[in-house]
């Protein structure tokens, strides 16, 4: 028995915020349902109350039988079924599906050199594909369905962030719309000069965006012997700048070094944004009544 604590009437506006937030979490999935019939929603619906009950939950998925699986949560979005769907099309990226593996954390200590080095060349060549899709013409900054995007490590984030038209504008936003003429005469000279020239880098020309997968953590990619079988968590990938997998994988991986200098030595380098990021990962700058902690840097989290 659940019991409900408050003034007369507060429940309903519980209720009400809560519905709020779940319309602004699942903004965007109109039309990106994938096998949406009512007899599918009417056995997964049934399946989830009862079979679904006799296996292990596994974060947010739950095995329905021994090879179907459904992912279910507050912040779970329809663009990660899309994303996962054109990834498995256009290239040959094994995603998401019922298999024997183990995550890259737990395998690592147990194979040999030559063993994680096949494991990190078939890491670079996928990658390599991710970035080698065609962007749909002036794509901007979107999910892979052209949407918003989900990530809680984007800094003042919402639910859902973007659309961005441009990378211009997506840059801005990680900003929070600072501009020269904003910054106080108590902020020190280096800060200034270093500041402006992010500025000038994020609103000049930039190369168009590649698809990007966001999260490359050992937990993410699955193993079986010496062959990548599952790259999993796909509900934060999409249209980037060519920097952010890299600069994601190194601000991502902050706790675990070894790793986060295996990824960058995959990856394709992007020293100057790596160090503008670098600049403000110390501290905050103060503009006047507010204070602006994020440039770039803490779009990214450590883990």
């Amino acid at each position: 028995m659940a019991f409900w604590f408050g003034f007369p009437g507060s429940e309903k506006v519980f209720y009400r915020e809560h519905k709020a937030r779940w319309a602004k979490v699942q903004e965007g999935r109109e039309g990106l349902a994938i096998n949406n019939t009512f007899l599918t929603r009417f056995l997964t619906l049934v399946a989830l109350h009862t079979t679904a009950k006799f296996h292990k939950l596994y974060g947010l998925c739950r095995l329905l039988s021994d090879k179907i699986i459904i992912k279910t949560g507050f912040s779970v979005h329809l663009s990660e079924a899309v994303t996962m769907k054109c990834v498995a099309e256009h290239t040959s990226i094994p995603v998401p599906k019922r298999i024997q593996s183990e995550d890259l954390e737990s395998a690592m200590k147990k194979l040999s050199k030559s063993a994680r080095e096949k494991i990190f060349l078939q890491l670079k060549n996928m990658v390599s594909q991710l970035k080698a899709l065609e962007p749909p013409p002036g794509i901007g900054v979107k999910s892979c369905n052209g949407g918003s995007m989900y990530d809680p490590r984007l800094p003042h984030g919402k639910s859902r962030s973007g659309s961005f038209s441009t990378m211009q504008d997506f840059h801005r936003w990680l900003r929070q719309d600072l501009e020269p003429s904003q910054i106080g005469p108590h902020v020190s000279a280096q800060e200034v000069d270093d500041l402006k020239a992010i500025i000038q880098k994020q609103d000049g020309d930039r190369p168009p965006p590649v698809f990007t997968h966001c999260y490359l953590s050992p937990f993410n990619i699955m193993v079986r012997g010496e062959e990548i079988v599952g790259l999993i968590d796909w509900e934060i990938s999409g249209w980037y700048p060519a920097y952010w997998e890299y600069t994601c994988a190194y601000f991502g991986n902050l706790t675990r070094t070894r790793w986060q200098d295996t990824l960058c030595s995959l990856l394709e380098p992007f020293p100057e944004e790596l160090e503008m990021e670098k600049v403000h990962k110390n501290g905050g700058v103060r503009l006047g009544s507010r204070t602006l902690s994020v440039i770039l840097t803490t779009s990214h989290h450590a883990t």
